[in-house]
């Protein structure tokens, strides 16, 4: 990529830290005032119904022609075996993955109540420097 190409880049990924932390800051504003529950049970709903839409507008087309059975997501390393069926756990790439985020997003809000967000974006943003470090 030549110096040209980069710099949309650049700032596009600066855009996208701001937003990030303002929802890190606002959700911690939630979490300091709400039980915990109440936060994970809203965030869960309304990015549910954002989610939706958004993939129900932009990733329409490609959904319909997705074939949702066989080798989508396949999991087979692991071996996860179903107890009732002699098959391979299949579509275990789209299960790992929202269980991910299920972590994430339930682990966050502990996080902001024991620190706060600016010790969660920092922790993020530091990340890539420890991975290179101490990665392979």
């Amino acid at each position: 990529m030549d110096s040209v190409s980069v710099v949309p880049l650049v700032r596009l990924r600066r855009r996208l830290l701001t937003a990030v932390t303002l929802a890190n800051a606002t959700e911690e504003f939630f979490v300091r005032k709400s039980p915990l529950y109440e936060v994970v049970g809203q965030l869960g709903m309304w990015g549910m119904i954002i989610n939706g839409i958004q993939s129900a507008s932009l990733e329409h087309k490609q959904m319909t022609e997705v074939t949702w059975n066989g080798p989508v997501g396949e999991f087979r390393s692991a071996h996860l075996v179903s107890p009732w069926t002699d098959h391979v756990f299949e579509g275990g790439l789209l299960v790992a993955y929202t269980a991910a985020m299920v972590i994430f997003y339930t682990i966050a809000p502990l996080l902001y109540r024991l620190a706060s967000s600016v010790f969660f974006n920092l922790s993020l943003l530091s990340s890539d420097f420890f991975g290179l470090l101490f990665g392979e």
